[in-house]
């Protein structure tokens, strides 16, 4: 694509705009320019559709007046239909980046960042979805991702973006001396660590047709109690809380199904589930394993036994003694026997009372979600 070099225009909030047509810079989010004024004319040019290796971009309308750019078509003014906007020879097409809110990835990068599921049949598994996984060790890598802007942040998910990937930072918050990496590092409290994106395994469980029952292949994240107090359901437990982004007591803010998931459904399913702790039937888009499902799926107890990313390693998660790389993880009942517990899987793969769900301690329990997703 011929680009065009200008020595006039105007500069707002870091993008260049010229009278001839449009050079983008890429150190801003264009989705925070929203232009409301009123003009005469505009120029309306096409969404670009992606292909394999090549990224698109959205339909936009150019405000003629200054020669900066709205994405709701404008509601009042003469509108030009402007054609293809890669057809403009001013227009920057290889300056584009996923941080511009024109942008959209490539088939093959949708894939990468698992912003479309990828079925693997012959082993019974499904990518889909981007949440922190790998922690990084290099330090020249460290220190690049630790002088990144806030313009650097991808709006939708929260992750930083820098050369192709994702990473999300977090504090070392350690369950024991036993706590450590894939790497076997150990978590160090207060340590600020970066952790790389990485598109989420999923196990699949059962299916009709392509829609897919399944669960996560790794325990993803660790940290919060399951409920907030005794004698709460799975209804207005924080782990429910935290897996679909519901304001509570005391969780409040994005889920997982906010950041890991997109936040959006366009392949995922509601699920209807009834349990026996006494929750109403709900319709989430993700939860956890039910106590029967954990009973009848696994073959047995060294099947239920589940390592943890690093990423759930460095929020407070359990290990067994010694060098063992499995953690505990929280089902989605309460005990009905015993209000003050909730199911879960033990450190040996053994179903049980999974832990306290308000006491001390009960945060180095894992969440290993339950999705229902259709690949079409």
């Amino acid at each position: 694509m011929k680009k065009l070099t200008f020595y006039t225009g105007i500069v707002i909030g870091g993008i260049v705009f010229t009278a001839a047509g449009l050079l983008v810079q890429n150190n801003v989010s264009p989705s925070n320019m929203l232009v409301k004024a009123s003009y005469s004319v505009y120029k309306h040019y096409n969404a670009i559709a992606a292909t394999d290796n090549e990224h698109g971009c959205r339909e936009f309308w150019v405000a003629c007046s200054d020669y900066s750019y709205v994405f709701e078509r404008p509601t009042e003014g003469t509108i030009l239909e402007g054609g293809d906007i890669t057809d403009n020879p001013s227009f920057d097409w290889d300056g584009m980046n996923v941080l511009d809110g024109r942008y959209i990835p490539s088939i093959n990068e949708q894939k990468q960042w698992g912003m479309k599921p990828v079925l693997d049949a012959p082993n019974n598994k499904i990518t889909y979805g981007l949440f922190p996984q790998t922690v990084i060790e290099d330090n020249d890598l460290i220190d690049t991702l630790n002088a990144l802007p806030s313009s650097a942040i991808y709006e939708q998910t929260g992750y930083y973006y820098y050369n192709g990937n994702f990473y999300q930072t977090a504090i070392g918050d350690r369950c024991d001396g036993d706590s450590h990496f894939a790497s076997g590092t150990k978590v160090v409290n207060g340590t600020k660590y970066w952790f790389l994106c990485e598109p989420i395994s999923w196990v699949i469980m059962s299916n009709s047709g392509s829609t897919y029952l399944a669960y996560t292949e790794k325990a993803i994240h660790a940290g919060i109690n399951w409920g907030y107090a005794d004698t709460d359901t799975y209804e207005t437990s924080q782990v429910r809380a935290w897996a679909n982004g519901i304001d509570g007591t005391t969780y409040a803010g994005k889920g997982f199904y906010q950041t890991g998931l997109f936040g959006k459904s366009d392949y995922l399913e509601e699920m209807t589930i009834t349990l026996d702790d006494g929750s109403a039937t709900l319709n989430d888009y993700v939860r956890l394993l039910t106590k029967d499902e954990a009973n009848d799926y696994f073959a047995n107890d060294n099947a239920r036994k589940v390592a943890p990313t690093d990423w759930t390693a460095a929020h407070h998660a359990c290990f067994q003694s010694g060098s063992s790389s499995f953690t505990r993880w929280w089902l989605c009942e309460g005990s009905t026997a015993d209000t003050s517990n909730a199911w879960g899987v033990g450190l040996g793969g053994a179903v049980g009372q999974g832990g306290p769900k308000t006491a001390s301690g009960s945060n180095d329990r894992a969440e290993r979600p339950v999705i229902t997703i259709t690949i079409s």
